[in-house]
């Protein structure tokens, strides 16, 4: 195979640089667009293999050493990374969606999904399911897998606010959270840009009858955000760190329940009369 075009790629202040063919080098830059540029961190080459993407349903596993960082999902995606030259693999399997050319290879896109997971991890971090949206005084999240109304909830913003409606990054530095858009959605036409915000509200969601919300205690809403952080399995320090993580941040940032009602009209309503009052 040869590797014909190099991007960097910068997402929560992590940095790699991508060398991969120049078909799929084009159809990433077009998803993640606002997010090239930067002084990368780590440098990958990226290999399509000839293997079909087969679905498995089993979450990627992830083996770290003082030398490696491996993970791995069966059928979709591998991930190797020397921890001592920073320099690494990518081989992710072909998949019949690959063909649109406007959105990287489905695995490939997989692949770097589980590898920020991990590295943000490491640096008191986590990928979050939550969309999150900027507004004056700090930045807001609706923390919920898919189907909770993430989504729903951020087109009631206008799109310049939008961090992300599917997956965003959080950070702790310096006595603060950090929110950073990601560019993990397909959701929007439009690119997600990069940038961070101070982290103000965390709204997490449950499905119910009628809408309301309110305050968690930092008991109460750590394992219902411990619940939306999708990490790769298997190494033991990974898990410690996302617990350790999520623990910090219901102390740093106000956690509040929000129960989102069939009718979206409803909920909107309370979230912004919540809002107002805050």
């Amino acid at each position: 195979m040869i590797f014909s075009s190099s991007l960097n790629l910068t997402i929560a202040n992590i940095g790699l640089k991508l060398t991969l063919e120049s078909k799929a080098a084009s159809a990433t830059a077009a998803q993640f667009e606002g997010f090239i540029g930067g002084t990368p961190t780590y440098h990958f080459q990226v290999q399509c293999s000839d293997q079909l993407y087969r679905q498995t349903n089993k979450t990627p596993q992830v083996n770290i050493t003082s030398k490696e960082l491996r993970i791995s999902a069966p059928m979709s995606f591998e991930v190797v990374l020397n921890r001592r030259t920073r320099n690494g693999l990518i081989r992710y399997s072909t998949h019949r969606m690959d063909t649109r050319g406007t959105r990287p290879p489905v695995c490939l896109y997989a692949a770097l999904k589980s590898l920020y997971a991990v590295l943000l991890c490491e640096r008191t971090g986590l990928l979050l399911h939550a969309s999150a949206v900027a507004l004056d005084g700090g930045a807001i999240t609706f923390i919920g897998p898919s189907g909770a109304g993430k989504s729903t909830l951020c087109k009631t913003f206008t799109d310049d606010n939008i961090l992300n409606d599917e997956l965003v990054a959080v950070t702790l530095e310096d006595g603060y959270a950090l929110v950073h858009a990601t560019p993990f959605s397909y959701s929007f036409d439009t690119p997600r840009k990069r940038r961070h915000v101070p982290l103000k509200t965390a709204f997490i969601l449950q499905k119910s009858q009628t809408a309301y919300t309110f305050p968690l205690s930092p008991s109460e809403a750590f394992p219902l955000i411990l619940q939306c952080v999708p990490i790769p399995q298997g190494d033991p320090q990974i898990e410690v760190d996302a617990f350790k993580t999520a623990s910090h941040l219901t102390t740093m940032v106000d956690c509040r329940r929000l129960a989102a009602a069939p009718d979206s009209r409803a909920t909107i309503h309370v979230l912004h009369t919540i809002l107002k009052d805050m």
